[in-house]
């Protein structure tokens, strides 16, 4: 494609109706000034910006919640959403120890996902978990051997339920 050019699309506008239509494919909610997006895939209204946060820990590691970066190494390690989610996607990672470590994810300390390192590595972004406002996620390294310099993070857009 030469300078200059552009190839034609399909404009969208943003409806900024007091809830979204069922032919509207962006939307703000006046209420919060946030812009969803209709995420055809998951068949719901995502913001159209997606936060990340971490669970990690430096040292050896097994049988224990991943601490949120920067809290301490207890139970009470825990994300706690402020508004309607879905998480989409995680990519766990570890440097040394258990490269096939086994890991669940929990909300409100029911498993919402378990998963297996491969060569000390997950990640997935076809993630599809609701979470409501107040929920809280955490992390957890199963017993066995040890993982070490470890690091989750857990990608989420907020969700608007209509």
């Amino acid at each position: 494609m030469g300078k200059g050019t552009f190839t034609p699309h399909l404009r969208t506008d943003v409806s900024l109706d007091s809830a979204p239509r069922p032919d509207d494919r962006v939307w703000m909610d006046p209420s919060s000034g946030i812009i969803f997006n209709y995420d055809d895939e998951r068949g719901k209204w995502l913001s159209a910006s997606k936060d990340v946060f971490e669970f990690a820990r430096k040292n050896a590691s097994y049988g224990m919640y991943l601490p949120v970066l920067g809290d301490l190494d207890d139970v009470e390690d825990v994300y706690t959403f402020r508004r309607n989610a879905t998480v989409t996607g995680i990519i766990c990672r570890s440097k040394q120890g258990d490269m096939s470590k086994l890991f669940t994810v929990r909300v409100n300390g029911v498993v919402v996902l378990n998963f297996q390192y491969v060569n000390g590595l997950y990640t997935n972004a076809y993630l599809d978990i609701d979470v409501s406002a107040m929920d809280e996620l955490q992390v957890y390294i199963g017993a066995g051997a040890f993982v070490k310099n470890t690091v989750c993070r857990i990608e989420f857009s907020w969700r608007y339920d209509i």
